[in-house]
């Protein structure tokens, strides 16, 4: 079991290859990021379920084990939105994935060896939610990171949420919805060049209108087949192919 629940906090198993410090300073890279706050060991960060929006506090308890605590009055009621929340902090900082087997090659290759040690429980930390996955790789594209970092702000504070706790805004990425009914011109605040807001508006309405899901990229269980279902969804979308389905 990956997690449980102690008084009012979730407590989350780490597995032996994992380092907290590690993570939090890879997550530190840029002085930019809008979507959560490190502070004294510690990320916060708001996240939506459905309607709702939580704010959370994540901390070391010890080697084995991550504490996760509710802030303000934001703790989910029902025990299904607080598996939710496991389940997002599980996937954020991949703790799923066995890295035992890496360890053991990576230690007896010249090169990689130095990378493993210096590096020794780094995670490839993931954004568990498809539509902020795929604009975020949207952003990046042609630009150096500092300048993706700012647009992803401009985004995030002109159509995100937010929740306020001790006078910070923690913000939460928009949703599909919410960017698939804006057009090129009301995103031109946000300084992005018009294919890169043309490409926003499309993979919003491919989501929204179910035409594309995370749930169905995982299930091809093949990058290739994955890569073919992203596709047709785009081909879909931009001929006007809606009415078949």
């Amino acid at each position: 079991m990956f997690w449980n629940e102690e008084d009012e906090q979730i407590i989350i198993n780490t597995p032996s290859n994992f380092s907290f410090k590690q993570n939090l300073h890879y997550l530190s890279r840029s002085t930019n990021e809008c979507l959560f706050l490190i502070k004294e060991d510690k990320v916060r960060k708001a996240i939506t379920l459905g309607e709702y929006t939580t704010l959370i506090e994540i901390k070391e308890r010890d080697d084995h084990s991550l504490v996760v605590d509710f802030l303000g009055d934001t703790r989910p009621l029902s025990i299904k939105a607080r598996e939710q929340v496991a389940a997002y902090i599980i996937e954020w900082f991949d703790l799923k994935t066995d890295m035992s087997t890496f360890y053991e090659l990576s230690i007896k290759d010249p090169i990689l060896q130095k990378a493993v040690t210096k590096f020794n429980g780094l995670r490839i930390m993931g954004i568990p939610d498809l539509f902020e996955a795929m604009v975020w790789g949207i952003l990046g594209q042609q630009i150096n990171l500092t300048y993706a970092y700012t647009l992803k702000r401009r985004l995030v504070e002109q159509y995100g949420r937010s929740v306020m706790f001790e006078g910070k805004q923690y913000w939460v990425f928009p949703s599909p919805r919410d960017i698939s009914q804006l057009s090129i011109k009301d995103l031109a605040d946000l300084k992005m060049t018009v294919k890169k807001c043309e490409y926003l508006i499309d993979v919003a309405n491919l989501i929204d209108l179910g035409l594309l899901s995370k749930e169905m990229l995982l299930e091809t269980k093949e990058i290739k087949k994955a890569e073919k279902l992203l596709t047709i969804a785009y081909v879909v979308l931009v001929h006007g192919l809606l009415t078949m389905f």
